[in-house]
């Protein structure tokens, strides 16, 4: 099979170009040709392209040197061969020097055909090469865009420095037990670890300028106790195959703790050769997600958990207080066991003090919402405030004029506020100042990034409580909601109080975040959305009945046998007409039997089968007009929207005492009476 070529021949001889024709097609190659023999001519040529370029050595109107300098100067690549009919061998290595591939004598030109055919297969070969680097230079190009727009963070690590350093570290026998002895020698293993180059993202992650900070950042991971996640990372990079994965928590230059999730894959055909790619995932944002949302989901559980075991323990506490003041009642002035009945008393009301606590965190006290100014209550409380924090503590009001309103109980807003200020006095041993600032805020997108409550855009009242004590470290913050936690000594506080202040909050629609570093102080900031369109509550005097006695029939419903007895007994002492119903099935079947009046129910709001609501509905069918008293130790949505009362519902938060009972009972009895002598 016959090789086709292009040939361009410089030769001014026609009969000499006609052998050298001759010779190559004898040689079995199939030649087209174009022959020409002055500079411009072969200026031309060149504008054609060749496989094989020969020429003569030296022509009487030509120089092929001079001609290969214009070969050159076009940047051919063309196989360039001197043939000649005289070539001595300081011209030939002239030829060769000048980057001649060969050259044949005239007299020789059986050589002619190997070397066209050599130089073809090299002209080849160096095309193939040139178009691989090329491919391989694109691929790289190709490469380091993604490698540099990448939004992950990536490093490519050296994989042989890496051996060298597993290397040093092996040789001291480091076990993982004496990782915090050995932490130097990892710390200098991680420096030894070059890291070749790092993408855009991997910069910035780190606050560097350049790649080769990122090492020394590295380094700063493996503080005692962290070591073995630079160990990790070194055996993993020496092994056949091998996924490594790991989170390590390290400063950046410019000193902010990051958590940064460390991964890379060892492919089963990689060579000695080959670096490793090692991404780094800035994790610290979610790992403080996930922290919010366990915290958010511990709190919800034992607020669940409170308010249940409040319940019960409110239903116990009625039943203690109640006996206690029959206890009282029946004893004489003087009599040595009336100390022994306060007593009682005072424990029964130590109790309800923490169940009303248990029962704010767990949102499921009932709240009467106000609209108030906050300036003025915190005003009002200036006075009851300072002897309660003591002399030592100077206490500083900032309270922004033309304060928003805002809707809350103000008895609450006073338990909180008085709850974060002894909070405050406690962090304070040795005296220093409390803060309580007021403003009108503006929260944006922007605060919610940057705050660890989610906060819904939109207008806030804003409220401050800050101290200069003994500041908190961040374990502490994440508890510190959690009923019963507290950093206090034992016997010197029940947990309770932020607790408290955290379910307040939370009631009122308002958010709250704490800022505290050990020996820098505590703010608590408050954020209550603003009631728009609203005028300040006016302040209600109590009622207070003509008499908590009567002789009207009352109908009590409560499936605590021990507090339905003691409730029964209380009425009765009174002068009232009592029937009496476990569950809201016996109320019903009482109602129908009774065929006399019955003037008010008392019911318990959560019952087994019927709610205490569900009891009024079938009442307003069988006896219109019969007014109804809840009772409860906290209530669910029947007779409340998200802890606040429906209007004209009539309640009374357990426990209770004989005398607070009859008069709620004689107040309700006593609105019924007055509104039915006006229609």
């Amino acid at each position: 099979m016959r090789t086709r070529i292009r040939l361009l021949l410089i030769e001014d001889s026609e009969e000499d170009a006609e052998l050298v024709l001759h010779e190559l097609t004898r040689q079995g190659f199939d030649i087209s040709h174009e022959r020409v023999d002055t500079e411009r001519a072969l200026m031309n040529a060149l504008q054609k392209p060749w496989d094989a370029i020969i020429s003569d050595f030296s022509m009487p109107q030509y120089d092929g040197l001079k001609a290969f300098e214009v070969v050159k100067q076009y940047g051919s690549d063309v196989p360039f061969v001197f043939v000649s009919g005289v070539l001595g061998e300081e011209r030939a290595v002239a030829a060769m020097r000048a980057g001649a591939k060969d050259y044949v004598l005239k007299g020789k030109l059986e050589r002619l055909g190997p070397v066209i055919s050599r130089e073809l297969a090299e002209a080849a070969s160096r095309r193939q090469r040139v178009e691989v680097e090329r491919a391989l230079q694109i691929e790289e190009r190709r490469y380091r865009s993604i490698f540099d727009s990448a939004a992950v963070a990536l490093v490519e690590l050296d994989l042989s420095s890496a051996k060298v350093a597993l290397a040093e570290v092996a040789k001291h026998g480091l076990a993982e037990e004496r990782l915090v002895e050995g932490d130097e020698l990892v710390t200098r293993a991680a420096e030894q670890t070059r890291i070749l180059t790092a993408n855009a993202a991997a910069i910035r992650m780190v606050e560097a300028e350049r790649p080769d900070q990122l090492v020394g950042v590295l380094a700063r991971a493996l503080r005692p106790g962290a070591g073995s996640a630079w160990l990790e990372v070194l055996r993993t990079l020496v092994t056949p195959t091998g996924t490594f994965q790991k989170e390590v928590r390290i400063a950046t230059l410019a000193g902010r703790p990051i958590d940064v999730l460390l991964s890379f894959r060892i492919p089963a055909t990689m060579d000695d050769s080959r670096n490793v790619i090692m991404s780094m995932t800035d994790v610290t944002d979610r790992n403080s997600l996930e922290r919010r949302i366990r915290a958010a989901q511990r709190l919800e559980v034992i607020g669940k958990l409170a308010g249940g075991v409040a319940h019960d323990f409110n239903n116990l506490l009625v039943v203690i207080e109640g006996y206690a003041n029959f206890l009282l009642d029946s004893l004489p002035e003087g009599d040595a066991r009336r100390n022994d009945a306060r007593a009682i008393q005072d424990a029964a009301q130590r109790a309800e003090g923490l169940t009303r606590q248990l029962l704010a965190f767990s949102r499921r006290q009932v709240a009467e919402l106000r609209v108030v100014n906050l300036n003025r209550l915190i005003q009002e409380m200036d006075q009851l405030l300072r002897p309660l924090i003591g002399e030592d503590i100077d206490v500083v009001t900032a309270l922004k004029e033309d304060l928003a309103l805002v809707e809350i109980d103000p008895t609450h807003l006073e338990q909180l506020i008085i709850n974060l200020a002894v909070n405050a006095r406690d962090a304070m041993p040795m005296g220093g100042k409390l803060t309580i600032e007021t403003a009108n805020v503006r929260l944006d997108e922007s605060y919610r990034d940057t705050k660890p409550v989610d906060v819904p855009p939109g207008n806030y009242v804003m409220l401050a409580v800050s101290d200069d004590g003994t500041g908190m470290d961040e374990e502490t913050r994440l508890h510190i909601f959690e009923p019963f936690f507290t950093t206090k000594s034992p016997g010197k506080g029940t947990g309770l109080g932020l607790s408290t202040v955290f379910g307040i909050v939370k009631q009122a629609g308002g958010f709250i975040w704490v800022y505290s570093e050990p020996g820098q102080g505590t703010t608590f900031r408050i954020h209550l959305p603003v009631k728009a369109a609203a005028r300040e509550s006016p302040v209600s005097g109590s009622r207070t009945p003509a008499s908590p006695k009567g002789t009207e029939t009352i109908l009590i419903v409560e499936d605590q046998e021990s507090v339905r007895i003691l409730t029964r007994r209380v009425l009765t002492k009174a002068g009232y007409t009592v029937l009496e119903a476990p569950d809201g099935g016996q109320a019903l079947l009482a109602l129908e039997r009774h065929t006399g009046p019955i003037h008010a129910v008392l019911t318990d709001v959560v019952m087994p089968t019927m709610s205490g609501r569900k009891l009024a509905d079938h009442l307003s069918a069988i006896r219109p007009g019969v007014k109804v008293l809840y009772m409860s130790g906290y209530t669910d949505n029947a007779i409340v929207h998200h802890g606040v009362l429906e209007p004209g519902v009539n309640f009374l938060q357990k426990p209770f005492t004989p005398d607070a009972l009859l008069s709620k009972l004689r107040e309700v009895l006593d609105a019924s009476s007055s509104d039915e002598t006006e229609s």
